[in-house]
């Protein structure tokens, strides 16, 4: 799974969705995926295809 960083935003909004825990927000402060132990589940993009919640807000409260 690739996270498009053009799109992201850094809200961490994928984190909690990730099956294998392997989403996290790298240093240039948008997610990113460690593809050695991705399993390609899609579980973080079937729920955030169509997510209700505006990821500002969200990125205010989970930011580091």
């Amino acid at each position: 799974m690739d996270i498009d960083k053009a799109k992201c935003v850094g809200c961490g909004n994928c984190i909690p969705w990730c099956t294998m825990g392997v989403i996290y927000i790298a240093a240039d402060a948008k997610a990113e995926v460690n593809t050695d132990e991705c399993v390609e589940c899609s579980n973080c993009y079937r729920v955030l295809k169509s997510e209700e919640l505006p990821p500002f807000p969200v990125w205010l409260v989970r930011r580091p």
